[in-house]
């Protein structure tokens, strides 16, 4: 009877413990992941973990869904891969599209099949880049010209029937001064210091301004060419090259002394200029005999004369790699010229009026300006795709980029406004 009893306990003692134990692993001491992102490019974005020092490490699964909350159903999400080596910490999605969101979150599992989840990041490639008006800001008479300090604090806008130049701080997008130059300035550009800003004046008299920007007070005119129209600086900030237009050369101004050191004689009309980032080489459109001069900067000699279809307002800029120049062309579209042998390898159509372009810091996007459309046009460089336009004020001329790449800035010409695309 005794030993009835004892088995009786004991059987219902293993039921009870049996009916009570998970079927789900108890837990391990395994950590999880801090997962980020990063835009590689116009289709792919960089995925990248802290790694697993635990010993009992098993694998991580990373996860990709075009919902959020992964973690709570994780069977309606793709799987991109797994990977059994606790040293693996970065994988890329090559197959992405510029305009949907991605949510990523990562499994870590251990050799008990315990798993613990990271946590979940979003990528969208459009947001990540300047895509729509922000903010309109009022300058003077038929603004023209405009460039960002390096610094990304001020833009500084060229108002032609004014002949003024407007000062507007980017925090708030409020014009702080307007300064006085006379004549009839247009190109504007910034030195890489951030202390002083040189201003081209078209009229015949031929001189460019240099706006001191810590009080924003002119400090020197330079006499250069006949009816200067554009000007860029070398990225170390030591020579600026103007375009004037009339005299068909380029005036070297070395910035130590603010002092003509070279005349370089290009073709008939050089209207628009840019600078590659390496600084060895300088690109003008000559838009009255559809070429381009490539000037040597190291002894300011023109190497090569590139043909292209041009016309009276090609703006021109290269991409911060300096592999690509890009070129407003005739019957409003974008010549793409390769640096490494300086042929025309494409055209892309854009809009209508075409008048200045801007490469994104990422190098990934084009921003062109359409002056009769009154838009922007947004390329996409990996494939010559325009893949939207912002529309923006009457008459977009010239625009520019900030350094960050967070914000760019467009002249509307016909309104005497600034649009801020964000």
């Amino acid at each position: 009877m005794r030993l009835g009893i004892i088995m009786l306990i004991v059987i219902t003692i293993f039921l009870v413990v049996s009916c009570n134990q998970s079927t789900e692993p108890s837990g391990s001491d395994i950590s999880p992941s801090t997962l980020s992102a990063l835009i590689s490019s116009d289709t792919s974005a960089i995925l990248a973990w802290t790694i697993c020092v635990e010993a009992s490490f098993e694998n991580y699964t990373l996860y990709r869904s075009v919902t959020s909350d992964i973690s709570s159903d994780p069977s309606s999400a793709d799987i991109l891969g797994v990977f059994t080596s606790a040293n693996t910490n970065e994988y890329i999605d090559p197959e992405i599209d510029w305009i949907s969101d991605y949510y990523y979150v990562l499994r870590t599992y251990d050799t008990s099949d315990y798993s613990v989840w990271s946590n979940e990041v979003l990528v969208n490639i459009q947001s990540s880049i300047p895509d729509s008006v922000v903010a309109t800001v009022s300058v003077g008479q038929t603004p023209r010209g405009i460039c960002s300090l390096l610094s990304g604090e001020y833009v500084y806008v060229t108002c032609s029937y004014d002949q003024t130049v407007s000062v507007i701080r980017t925090s708030d997008h409020s014009v702080i001064k307007s300064i006085y130059c006379g004549g009839y300035p247009q190109g504007i550009c910034a030195l890489p210091s951030n202390d002083f800003v040189y201003v081209a004046d078209l009229s015949s008299s031929g001189y460019v301004n240099v706006i001191r920007t810590s009080d924003n007070i002119i400090i020197d005119s330079i006499s250069v060419g006949d009816s200067p129209i554009d000007l860029c600086s070398l990225p170390n900030g030591d020579y600026v090259y103007v375009t004037n237009t009339n005299s068909d050369d380029i005036s070297v101004i070395r910035t130590f002394d603010n002092s003509v050191v070279d005349t370089i004689s290009v073709g008939d009309y050089p209207r628009s200029i840019c600078s590659l980032p390496s600084g060895e080489y300088v690109y003008v459109t000559n838009a009255d005999e559809n070429t381009i001069s490539v000037i040597r900067t190291s002894d300011n000699t023109v190497v090569e004369t590139i043909d292209v279809d041009l016309w009276h307002y090609s703006g021109i800029c290269t991409l911060p790699s300096g592999e690509y120049v890009y070129v407003i062309g005739n019957n409003d579209s974008v010549s793409v010229i390769r640096t490494s042998d300086n042929d025309v390898i494409a055209s892309i159509d854009v809009g209508n009026g075409m008048i200045d372009i801007c490469a994104h810091t990422s190098g990934n996007y084009l921003y062109a300006t359409s002056s009769n459309d009154n838009n922007v046009s947004l390329i996409r460089t990996s494939d010559n795709t325009v893949v939207m336009t912002i529309a923006v004020g009457a008459g977009p001329w010239n625009i520019c980029s900030n350094s960050e790449g967070t914000s760019i800035y467009t002249v509307n010409a016909y309104n005497n406004t600034i649009s801020v695309i964000q």
